[in-house]
């Protein structure tokens, strides 16, 4: 993030520990996709995913390839068989 590399994380993880003190990221960074646990906005099954999370799908992956600002998506903990995550390299 310093350097200008990072430009958004995508997460699942409901723990916040992405935004722990210590990694120093801005929390504008951080798209949580299933919400957090320490304001009560977690998502359940069949609960709308929260809107910051398409908001910036749109922006980060638009539908044109070469509008595309991402030059390297990685991705770590999933095997990307489950909606909303499965959908981002696509």
């Amino acid at each position: 993030q310093r350097q200008g590399w990072l430009q958004r994380i995508y997460t699942q993880n409901v723990d916040s520990l992405h935004l722990h003190t210590d990694l120093d990221l801005p929390s504008s960074f951080v798209v949580e996709a299933h919400g957090a646990l320490r304001d009560g906005s977690i998502v359940l099954y069949g609960d709308a995913i929260p809107q910051r999370f398409n908001i910036s799908c749109r922006r980060d992956f638009p539908r044109q390839p070469s509008e595309c600002g991402v030059d390297l998506l990685m991705v770590f903990g999933t095997s990307l068989r489950v909606a909303p995550f499965c959908a981002l390299p696509n």
